[in-house]
């Protein structure tokens, strides 16, 4: 399915809202610089680097964030452990590619903020219930839908791990757990953050719809 806004716009609002949890969350507390006098124009797809502060750090599908741009990371070649070639795809995350000069800095994250995106699409069409054809999001483009999944991908961010580890529970226990030591209840839905609902609630009233109707795409 694909999401009503993308990771560049969540990190817009977290800016906005001064959300410095969500903005750091894929950090890997890593960098390398760009390795190439002549740097880079905005086409490039191989890219060399050194410096790499974490020995051979970078894996495949990795998050490169460099100047305002996002790359994708889809293969890395070591000559030494923090010298080497990559192989991306520009302009990920809805990012704008550009040229790059010489000794950037290169951060290098991980995929969490969409995963936070993806599970925040499912809370809104959850919420909505408007289901289509073809993974097709319903109102995809309108601006509530857009701000109700990108607040909610900064919430769902604050709980990743404890939502994870409750939905892992939930798979395993289908129900109430007891080994006479520990008792789990049994887990609820995913919570949603109130702005979010509201919003979502407000664009389903004035289209007049009810949750969980099944629409043709």
């Amino acid at each position: 399915m694909a999401n009503y806004s993308t990771v560049a716009d969540v990190d817009t609002r977290a800016i906005t809202a001064g959300d410095v949890d969500w903005l750091n969350c894929d950090d890997k507390e890593m960098t390398a610089l760009i390795n190439n006098v002549a740097g880079y124009s905005a086409a490039a797809t191989s890219i060399a680097f050194d410096a790499l502060t974490t020995a051979s750090g970078i894996d495949a599908y990795d998050i490169l964030k460099i100047g305002s741009e996002y790359l994708l990371c889809t293969a890395v070649s070591y000559t030494t452990t923090t010298t080497g070639t990559l192989t991306v795809t520009r302009g990920y995350y809805g990012s704008t590619a550009a040229a790059i000069s010489d000794n950037t800095t290169i951060t290098i994250k991980n995929q969490r903020k969409q995963q936070c995106l993806d599970l925040a699409t499912g809370d809104v069409v959850s919420l909505h219930g408007q289901y289509e054809y073809n993974d097709l999001l319903w109102l995809d483009g309108e601006e509530g839908l857009i701000e109700a999944e990108e607040r909610q991908a900064l919430y769902v961010q604050s709980y990743l791990e404890e939502r994870l580890s409750a939905e892992r529970i939930a798979n395993l226990t289908s129900g109430s757990y007891s080994d006479g030591a520990i008792a789990v209840n049994p887990v609820t839905r995913p919570r949603i953050d109130q702005r979010a609902a509201m919003i979502v609630r407000t664009v389903m009233r004035d289209n007049e719809v009810q949750a969980n109707a099944f629409r043709r795409g």
